[in-house]
């Protein structure tokens, strides 16, 4: 019986080989294919040319653009995959009047720049664009002393003063015709007492759109804190004739209680003699036998004074 030869292909022994073969057919295939024609659908970039010192965009522009196209594999590949692709450039002469750009207005646009590559069709229906005219206006900063949170009892006591006292807001025509002249500050903290002395922020409707020269208003004042008090003051009887209707009139009520507010810190420098009250008999009201007693001298510190009783009784004695 003849020997037979057999013969056996270790790929471990060769892979090499097998590797380098594949790659040369893969490579083969590849630029073989890139030098026929293709059709594709590309997402472009875009960018817009105006001045833009004038106006604000207030919505983010479209960046780019769906369009069908037909051309080489190089130049496809090329115009997505391997190189920076220089976007199209759409000029707006007027961008502020331009809401809009349809898909018939952009298809002249992309094809006079698209030399390399045939344009079949933009796929993109409209692209949106939302720029408008920038302006300022200078705003009077403002301070309702009503709306400032002092602690319990704590009162102003000097003016509001602010540095500086405008401020110029800028930004896009929609936002700036609705910005008020004045800005009512508002402040961020509670229970205010003493020196006060805070920058506080501009309240932009929109910060991303809208800025101010300065950012912040410093606003001073002092407040300082007011208290309660009261009295015993004997009142002064003036004008009492000797004989009223054959009677002699007297003070029944010779001393009336003044409550006052004063600043804390000069609470303990009035007394009941800083106060003169009089009680004119030429006030007296003959229907109830009652006088309305007369402040004639109190201290300047004090404030929101009042008496009780507030009416005084006459008594009518027989001589």
């Amino acid at each position: 019986m003849a020997n037979k030869k057999i013969f056996t292909f270790k790929i471990g022994e060769n892979w090499k080989v097998v590797v380098l073969a594949v790659l040369a057919a893969t490579t083969f295939w590849f630029f073989n294919s890139l030098n026929k024609n293709y059709e594709a659908r590309l997402s472009y970039p875009i960018a817009f040319d105006f001045p833009r010192d004038s106006v604000v965009i207030v919505k983010p522009l479209p960046d780019e653009v769906r369009i069908d196209v037909a051309s080489g594999g190089w130049n496809l590949l090329r115009k997505t995959f391997w190189f920076n692709v220089d976007p199209l450039i759409i000029q707006l002469d007027n961008p502020t009047e331009i809401k809009f750009l349809t898909r018939n207005s952009l298809y002249d646009i992309i094809k006079d720049q698209l030399t390399d590559i045939d344009l079949n069709r933009v796929v993109t229906d409209t692209l949106f664009i939302s720029v408008e005219p920038k302006i300022q206006k200078m705003v009077m900063a403002v301070v309702d002393s009503l709306t400032i949170p002092l602690a319990t009892n704590y009162r102003l006591t000097s003016p509001i003063t602010y540095e500086p006292d405008s401020v110029l807001i800028e930004g896009p025509s929609s936002l700036m015709n609705r910005f008020p002249s004045t800005w009512l500050l508002e402040f961020d903290r509670s229970d205010i007492a003493g020196d006060f002395e805070r920058s506080l922020a501009v309240p932009l409707t929109d910060n991303r759109l809208m800025s101010s020269t300065p950012k912040s208003v410093t606003v001073k004042f002092r407040a300082e804190e007011f208290i309660r008090d009261s009295l015993l003051v004997e009142i002064q009887p003036v004008n009492f004739p000797n004989r009223y209707r054959g009677k002699v009139p007297y003070l029944a009520d010779t001393s009336t209680y003044v409550f006052y507010t004063i600043k804390g810190d000069l609470a303990s420098q009035v007394s009941d003699s800083a106060f003169s009250i009089a009680a004119d008999f030429k006030m007296y009201n003959s229907e109830d036998s009652t006088i309305t007693p007369v402040v004639l001298f109190r201290p300047s510190e004090v404030l929101e004074l009042q008496l009780l009783p507030e009416k005084l009784k006459v008594g009518h004695a027989n001589q």
